[in-house]
């Protein structure tokens, strides 16, 4: 056979294998023990190459890789099979680790297939195994494609190379959100799957596609495995969290009501079903207002307080958001209404309730009661009253009791 244009071999039986340079003109032998026969001799390069031997004494049969180095002047041992049966199909991919070797896998279970190795010879694994035909010729011409003969029939071999895939940089989405994502593998007929995903996600077995909605909130470590026609299997993990936001807990009327010259006070309070970091900001607030948050606890709370003048009177929106700091946000907005009622004439102290008239009247079946809690400005703005509204019917019946409860100063509906 010839290995390269310059180098030619014959092997044989007892053996032998016959090196020429010069055209056959002379030979020189390298004698393995006289008992092996040299079935296949393949080289990566001009130095290295490897000799596919059978020793039929024993039985079951023993099979030997033998390996040079020094351009097949001196071989040595390199790897064996034994009790295992004869291999004949031998192939070495040039420029690569790779190796086949075909032929018996088990003499007692009558067991053919096709061994490889991707590290020269070191270690094989079993890439095709069939119990009907023995492959005795082994052809792969580059790194991508290998034929066998078999006993009539040929197998093709399609990706002689280990699966490659992109690594997966962390991902962050809100819950309720669409995901996708193209796993980028090289290979060939690549089949894609991954575990520790949340429900609502996959991924195509074909494709590398993941996509779906998840209907589970919390951090995910993801691992995705991609096997291709080799049994070659590659894993790569990334952290998918589905982010749950933050929600305010504290109800707050449309509109509320405050005197000027009195201390307006609003607590708010918001979780997060994630334990994040909750922050509270000030999206929409008046100038006589201030925003200030709380120490942290299960429950996040932050005071909307201030105390409007007179030049404050009127309607002011306020927007408070909360956001965990990982895209996750809820708004809470009302309408502050600073009502000009003066408690205070000539230095004397007025401390009188107003209930005004309801609108609409009559009406059928919702109203709107409003009424005033005035304080002494001798007193804490802070001060409590305890307030009763009740509704009664034409007949003098008690219909429903609207308060029954301790009231700060202020306007209320």
């Amino acid at each position: 056979m010839t290995i390269f244009d310059s180098l030619n071999f014959v092997i044989g039986g007892a053996g032998w294998i016959g090196r020429t340079t010069d055209g056959g003109a002379t030979w020189i032998s390298s004698a393995l023990p006289a008992d092996y026969q040299v079935e296949r001799v393949e080289f990566q390069d001009e130095n290295l190459g490897y000799a596919l031997v059978t020793d039929f004494w024993p039985s079951p049969t023993d099979a030997y890789l033998y390996r040079t180095t020094d351009a097949g002047f001196t071989w040595n041992l390199h790897y064996s099979w034994l009790d295992l049966g004869q291999k004949r199909g031998f192939s070495v991919i040039s420029g690569t680790n790779t190796i086949f070797v075909a032929g018996w896998l088990s003499w007692t279970d009558v067991l053919y297939g096709i061994l490889k190795s991707t590290n020269a010879g070191e270690t094989w694994d079993t890439v095709m195994q069939v119990t009907t035909s023995n492959p005795t010729n082994l052809f792969t011409p580059d790194i991508r494609h290998g034929w066998a003969a078999a006993s009539g029939k040929i197998y093709r071999y399609d990706y002689v190379t280990p699966v490659s895939i992109q690594p997966i940089s962390n991902k962050l989405i809100q819950f309720g959100e669409a995901f996708t994502y193209q796993v980028e593998a090289t290979g060939m007929g690549l089949k894609y799957t991954m575990s520790g995903n949340p429900a609502g996600l996959t991924i195509g077995y074909r494709t590398g596609l993941m996509a779906g909605t998840p209907t589970q909130g919390g951090s995910f470590p993801i691992t995705v495995t991609v096997k291709d026609t080799d049994a070659n299997v590659v894993n790569t993990q990334f952290s998918l969290r589905v982010n749950r936001q933050p929600v305010f807990i504290t109800n707050i009327n449309d509109t509320v009501y405050t005197q000027f010259n009195y201390l307006y006070e609003q607590i708010l309070e918001a979780e997060d079903i994630d334990d994040d970091t909750l922050n509270f900001a000030a999206i929409i607030i008046p100038s006589f207002l201030t925003l200030t948050q709380e120490s942290s606890s299960s429950i996040y709370t932050a005071t909307v307080q201030g105390t409007p003048t007179e030049a404050d009177t009127g309607y002011h929106n306020i927007k408070i958001e909360v956001n965990d700091g990982y895209g996750g946000s809820d708004t809470i907005s009302w309408v502050l209404c600073v009502d000009n009622v003066t408690g205070v004439k000539d230095n004397q102290e007025i401390f009188e309730f107003s209930l005004n008239q309801n609108y609409p009247n009559p009406f059928n079946p919702v109203t709107k009661i409003k009424f005033t809690i005035p304080a002494s400005p001798k007193s804490s703005p802070k001060e409590r009253t305890f307030v009763q509204l009740i509704v009664y019917d034409l007949l003098g019946r008690e219909a429903a009791v609207l308060v029954n409860e301790e009231k700060q100063p202020g306007v209320y509906e």
